[in-house]
């Protein structure tokens, strides 16, 4: 782990990524996202997110009541939104090559440990 703390927090969010994306590959997650509450403020995150689901589009809602504003969309499907949605531009890093080995080491160490 990095000793800066601004390295920790990047590195937090990359990680934190990662993880959501082989979330919404579990479930089949394809095209657009909207990307809600404190991890949107995350702009390592959700960059991050975007650059390793280059087939979709990812947004973030501004809104401090978006969590509670997209469960109360549906059961009213045409409320208008509280605030305009922000369409994330992916870092321009690429991420794919650092992915396959983060999957290669989670994999190792399962069967390690199994």
């Amino acid at each position: 782990m990095p000793d800066d703390s601004f390295q920790q927090r990047a590195a937090v969010a990359l990680y934190a990524a990662l993880m959501a994306d082989v979330s919404l590959n579990l479930i089949g997650s394809r095209g657009r996202l909207l990307v809600e509450g404190r991890f949107a403020e995350s702009d390592v995150f959700v960059r991050a997110l975007a650059a390793l689901r280059p087939t979709g589009t990812l947004f973030v809602g501004h809104a401090h009541t978006d969590v509670a504003f997209g469960a109360l969309r549906l059961v009213h499907p045409s409320l208008p939104a509280p605030a305009p949605l922000t369409r994330v531009e992916p870092l321009v890093e690429d991420l794919h090559a650092y992915r396959l080995s983060w999957h290669r080491q989670i994999v190792s160490n399962s069967n390690h440990h199994s």
